[in-house]
């Protein structure tokens, strides 16, 4: 009854990236914004760059006059998808304020049905995600037909108070690999790591990292006009926000790797990375992962995440495989 009652109180508008964006920096609603790919300028930063092929399914849920949920969606066709993409978006979410899940997804399956949509197909979300703990039984309770398959895997570590603890807690192989690549790396020269600050810095950091990231013909392909303008973008938007950083790794004052990591949520998100080959013999690309984690517990964050896909070492730096799935639903 009383989830009756709540529903009966919501309504969606349809929004624009301003009106998200002064709701999630002024915090309104309390609502949990849970990880970068579901912030505003994430979903406005990809949408300017991608969303040519689509049309845009982007709604806040109000509760009274309080916003408790986003609905950050777009279509083509009569198929309904969240507003990202695979490949560039490690994982996705509605995002929607405690007791209101239920309600929430009551509305917008109305909505989508209401609006003539057949399919909901939403890919990479956590099995925590609010797709599975709340859309799903609600679809289920309506009879809905629902697919649910495991697409990929994200790796991450819960982290302790200090290096040493860290190291301690890998398997003991790994244990003494790393170990032997650090000495390895001191021994080379003078290695140092470091994070830039929100201040300054990312500009010129990015055009390294660029730099860098095509010395490495395996990732050339990635990194096409298209993407780039999306990282500059992104970069741009989250540095602006106090949500992006660089690590870099010098020998010697050269430049040797980079990583390019979010800070959110006590959480560091390790979304890229780029090193020169022609040091290939002291594993920087490794090495510049085990420096940023080191630094990420120095500075007292609780997480790692290294993000989607299955690289091996992200298990020999210890990583934890979490699965995300996809799901569909057919509305109509």
């Amino acid at each position: 009854m009383l989830d009756y009652l709540i529903y009966m109180e919501l309504f969606a508008e349809n929004a624009d990236f301003e009106r998200l964006t002064r709701i999630w920096q002024q915090k309104q609603g309390n609502i949990a914004w849970q990880c970068p790919f579901v912030l505003p300028p994430w979903l406005e930063t990809w949408w300017q760059v991608f969303g040519n092929n689509y049309q845009p399914y982007l709604k806040i849920v109000y509760s009274r006059q309080e916003p408790v949920g986003i609905v950050p969606l777009k279509f083509s066709g009569n198929t309904v998808t969240f507003m990202g993409s695979e490949n560039i978006c490690d994982y996705q979410d509605f995002t929607i304020k405690d007791g209101y899940s239920g309600s929430f997804f009551s509305l917008l399956l109305d909505e989508l049905r209401d609006d003539g949509f057949g399919r909901l197909k939403l890919r990479h979300v956590r099995p925590e995600s609010e797709v599975i703990k709340g859309l799903v039984p609600v679809a289920r309770a309506r009879g809905l037909e629902i697919k649910i398959e495991q697409e990929a895997c994200s790796l991450e570590i819960d982290l302790p108070a200090s290096f040493e603890d860290y190291l301690a807690a890998l398997e003991k192989k790994q244990r003494h690999e790393l170990r032997r690549k650090l000495r390895r790396l001191i021994g080379a020269g003078e290695p140092f790591f470091c994070f830039t600050n929100f201040e300054t810095g990312n500009t010129c950091r990015l055009e390294q990292f660029l730099t860098l990231f095509r010395l490495n013909d395996a990732k050339t392909g990635f990194m096409t006009p298209v993407m780039e303008q999306f990282f500059r973008l992104m970069s741009e938007r989250l540095t602006a926000e106090r949500l992006l950083r660089f690590g870099n790794l010098t020998m010697d004052n050269r430049e040797v790797a980079m990583v390019l990591v979010f800070d959110y949520n006590n959480t560091i998100y390790l979304y890229n990375s780029a090193y020169d080959p022609v040091f290939s013999s002291i594993s920087p690309g490794l090495m510049s992962k085990a420096l940023a984690v080191k630094e990420a517990i120095r500075m007292n964050r609780q997480r790692w995440d290294f993000l989607k896909g299955e690289e091996p070492y992200k298990r020999h730096l210890g990583g934890e495989k979490v699965s995300l799935y996809g799901v569909e639903i057919e509305i109509g």
